[in-house]
């Protein structure tokens, strides 16, 4: 069986009812991402548009997926966020300059040394399973919301001027 890791779904949900754009940027096919969104999210598609390796000449750690995902959106990049789940992921989100949360997956994964992360968090949290920060703003709630993004963005962007 394949789930969602803990507060995804409640969080693309809450994003969803504040009209906040949502993408998929990923190195799996789209027929491999297609059938993974029909089937974790059977009543609703909450992806604006979705970049699969088939997308793109260079897969991630490359930033091509991510700054094609920018340009398709035409968000800028202070209203963005990445959410990274591996070494790659990261590595591509951040040499395309975009604040990028990292959540690990369900395989263990060791971040590498040379990555110098904002925010990483042990999981998105949810009603029941409290998040704990690791490295980033603190949390209001239990678990990760609109307004922490929120939060983190200004952080991160007052941090740079």
């Amino acid at each position: 069986t394949i789930e969602l890791k803990t507060g995804v779904y409640r969080l693309i949900k809450e994003l969803l009812k504040k009209n906040v754009k949502q993408f998929i940027v990923t190195s799996s096919s789209k027929k491999q991402v297609d059938l993974l969104v029909k089937y974790l999210f059977s009543d609703f598609n909450p992806f604006d548009f979705i970049i699969t390796s088939d997308d793109v000449k260079f897969q991630k750690p490359n930033p091509e997926p991510y700054l094609k995902a920018i340009q398709l959106s035409g968000i800028q990049i202070k209203n963005s966020i990445a959410f990274e789940d591996s070494n790659s992921g990261i590595k591509s989100s951040l040499a395309a300059n975009l604040p990028t949360i990292y959540v690990p997956s369900n395989l263990p994964t060791v971040i590498d040394s040379d990555i110098k992360l904002d925010c990483a968090l042990d999981s998105l949290g949810d009603y029941q399973k409290i998040a704990n920060v690791i490295k980033g703003p603190k949390l209001n709630k239990k678990y990760v919301d609109y307004s922490y993004l929120n939060n983190y963005l200004r952080l991160i962007f007052h941090a740079k001027n």
